[in-house]
């Protein structure tokens, strides 16, 4: 306040920084100088919410597309569309947590972050139970194909604690941290 005090004063030519005497010149500069050294220190959090959520979010989109780039994410094309479904709505629900992240609404961000998991853990139990359904024979091709499907089962469970954590840092990061504790 005393560093746009000073500022008006001498943009507005009226005198009043020159009229003061040396010790309240001093003074003046000792008020100022905080917010001219650490401009940051005076900086709401909330004017710094939205620059870490975008730097939060980039970290994460960078790193899956390096994890897609290295090859990692290749198993994927080997789900079946029942387990892409099961993908999708896990990426939805994560959006609408994203989205409330961005209004800052950690209450439900804290809700949608703890009930990843929870969801994805019940779509691996589907997967789990659609891997061996088809299963009528005992032949070596009908078991490798319930083996593969039973490890591909296992995608969603992974896929909802990224997701989860994505969330989590996201509020880590951006949030209050009295209201997301709350």
């Amino acid at each position: 306040m005393a560093l746009s005090t000073a500022r008006t004063g001498i943009a507005a030519g009226d005198g009043r920084a020159a009229s003061l005497n040396i010790r309240e010149q001093q003074q003046l500069l000792q008020d100022a100088a905080p917010a001219l050294l650490l401009p940051q220190a005076t900086a709401s959090p909330l004017s710094l919410a939205r620059p870490r959520f975008v730097v939060v979010n980039a970290i994460a989109i960078a790193l899956t597309a390096a994890a897609w780039q290295a090859g990692w994410l290749d198993g994927l094309t080997a789900l079946t569309n029942a387990e892409w479904a099961m993908l999708a709505f896990l990426v939805a629900y994560f959006a609408v947590g994203l989205a409330a992240a961005f209004r800052r609404d950690w209450r439900l961000v804290a809700h949608i972050a703890n009930g990843l998991p929870m969801w994805a853990l019940g779509f691996t139990g589907l997967g789990l139970v659609m891997a061996v359904a088809d299963l009528k024979a005992m032949t070596p091709e009908t078991l490798l194909t319930v083996f593969r499907h039973l490890a591909l089962a296992i995608v969603p469970n992974v896929c909802g604690v990224l997701l989860m954590v994505w969330l989590r840092e996201i509020a880590f990061w951006s949030g209050d941290r009295e209201e997301i504790d709350q």
